[in-house]
Parts: structure tokens; sequence; C-alpha cells
């Protein structure tokens, strides 16, 4: 390995595709509607961690677990209560604020 000059990509960065540029388009246009619903407060409000300003986009169902863009996946959560929520998964599902993949009723609230 070289040292002392500026490091280079031996391969090129991957382009952006159609199916990420829309998914992102569609969080864009349904996250507008969920900072107006919460009035820019955060949502989940876990007591001794709140900071009160929505700030992040958070899916209750998890993207990797098939959840998606709809307004009523979606909760608008300070960074604090955010972490939280990942930080603390059995409390978050018993709460909501996380919705687990098998759990298809749980769709429909």
């Amino acid at each position: 390995m070289k040292r002392g000059g500026p490091l280079r990509r031996k391969t090129r960065l991957r382009a952006v595709g159609k199916k990420a540029k829309r998914d992102r388009e569609e969080l864009e246009l349904t996250g507008a509607v969920v900072r107006l619903r919460s009035s820019n407060k955060c949502e989940a409000q876990v007591p001794g961690v709140c900071t009160g300003a929505g700030q992040h986009i958070h899916h209750r169902k998890l993207r990797s677990q098939g959840g998606d863009n709809l307004a009523k996946s979606l909760l608008h959560v300070c960074f604090k209560c955010h972490r939280y929520i990942h930080d603390h998964p059995a409390e978050s599902y018993e709460r909501g604020w996380l919705i687990r993949a098998f759990d298809a009723s749980a769709d429909a609230t």
C-alpha cells in the first residue's frame, strides 16, 4: 500500500437506482404530511428522554422488514427518542413505536 498520497477509489460509485430515487421522493412527500400531523413535535414523548421537537421521520415497521412510506407507518420523533426506540425494542414494540414484520394486524392501525 502506498502511503502519503491521496486516497483513490478502485471502483466507481454506484448510481442511485430509479426505485431508490422514487422511495426517497415518496418519503419526502409523506414526511411533509407527518410533520403537519405532529405540528413539528415529537410523537413518541419518551419521559425523561424527549427534547420535544420532531427532527426525524421514524418507520414503525423497519424498511428492512417490508416497512412502507405511508403516513400511518411513520412517526415524527426527536433524535433522543429515535435513539431510545431502537435501543429499547421490547418497550418500543409494546408501545407501538415499532411494528413486527410478521404482524399484519398492526399495519391497519
